[in-house]
């Protein structure tokens, strides 16, 4: 008898844990705490090096060649010398303001909803501006608390004229992707390269056929053909123009393509 009660009160402790503490998904830069009955995920103390990590399977960073030059104690700087290839990007937009790997000053371009903050139209001495199709190395990948940024070098050297002179150079910038703070810590790597592709696509992305469907967006057309060459609007019926092909839309959604 005192068997059976005790194996009846164990099934009803099973029930209640798993009715308050319902079973969470595995995050892999979380930990699920439990506090006054609620279970609620919290951060890892290491999540920030782990995302760095596991970025880094996908944006494998350059390595780049040491001078031999030694000045006291302190072996000379990095040249821009290719010693391990790393992944290689491709800009897909234009605006991006880089200076030269040894300028001294590291620029930084900030992406806001997928949008530049800032587009920069010229560039000055030393200074190289990356134009959509640039081939461009990662160097570095960052995690801080609201933003991932890639480090990223001119894959082929620059040329441009300085004072009189022509110069060979890579050109290097700091493309900070900004993200909500909240979420960050619990973003999955395929989520986040699909925020850095609409600006730097690898190459596999890069060179994808691209794909129109019916019941697509205007928005969605956009980012796959970019901004057409003309709009016609008639209301319901909007047609977007480009050099090889017409998209029609009805109520918003792709319904032609010519």
């Amino acid at each position: 008898m005192l068997k059976n009660l005790l194996s009846l009160l164990v099934s009803v402790l099973m029930v209640v844990v798993v009715t308050v503490f319902p079973a969470t998904p595995s995050i892999v830069y979380a930990q699920s705490v439990v506090a006054e009955g609620q279970r609620t995920l919290v951060p890892d103390k290491n999540w920030k090096k782990t995302l760095e990590a596991d970025l880094e399977t996908v944006y494998k960073p350059t390595v780049l060649a040491r001078k031999s030059i030694l000045s006291g104690s302190f072996t000379g700087s990095r040249t821009g010398a290719v010693e391990d290839a790393g992944t290689v990007l491709v800009v897909k937009k234009a605006g991006i303001l880089t200076g030269g790997i040894d300028y001294g000053f590291m620029r930084q371009s900030t992406v806001r909803d997928g949008e530049l903050t800032k587009i920069f139209q010229q560039a000055e001495d030393r200074q190289y501006l990356l134009k959509p199709g640039d081939r461009v190395y990662v160097m570095d990948v960052k995690v801080g608390d609201d933003a991932v940024s890639l480090r990223i070098m001119t894959a082929d050297s620059v040329e441009k004229v300085v004072s009189g002179t022509t110069i060979s150079d890579r050109y290097n910038v700091m493309v900070k992707f900004e993200y909500d703070k909240a979420l960050l810590p619990f973003a999955d790597v395929a989520a986040l390269q699909k925020v850095v592709s609409e600006i730097l696509a690898t190459e596999e992305e890069a060179t994808a056929p691209k794909t129109i469907a019916l019941g697509q967006t205007k928005a969605e057309v956009e980012s796959v053909l970019g901004a057409p060459t003309t709009v016609i609007n008639l209301g319901a019926k909007v047609t977007f123009v480009y050099p090889n092909m017409k998209v029609i839309f009805v109520d918003g959604k792709v319904s032609d393509v010519q």
